[in-house]
């Protein structure tokens, strides 16, 4: 009988409650397969005996929204650009012509 205590406190974990899980915690580890391994493709080996590397289609989706994202970042740039060129334009038109009526007065 008391071997069989001691074994029981030999073998049982100290600490028998379980840790909490991480809210953060990325849940494609959590999955596992090829998710849980971080991959970002697979391969296939083909009839012609090569390897071709074919991206999943998660990785594809976050890319396609990685380039929205981009692209959205590049018209709202191209638009402050545009303001801008804009507000440039006017500036030099403003500019010509205050030197033009300081050339009409100058020779008065």
């Amino acid at each position: 009988m008391n071997t069989n205590k001691h074994l029981k406190r030999m073998y049982t974990p100290a600490n028998t409650s379980k840790a909490p899980v991480d809210s953060a915690a990325n849940p494609n580890r959590v999955a596992g397969g090829l998710r849980g391994h971080g991959a970002d493709h697979y391969s296939l080996l083909g009839e012609d005996g090569l390897n071709k590397e074919v991206p999943t289609k998660k990785y594809v989706d976050a890319l396609e929204q990685q380039l929205r994202t981009q692209r959205t970042l590049v018209e709202a740039l191209q638009k402050k650009v545009n303001r801008q060129d804009n507000e440039n334009q006017t500036t030099r038109s403003m500019v010509q012509s205050l030197s033009n009526r300081l050339l009409a007065l100058s020779n008065r």
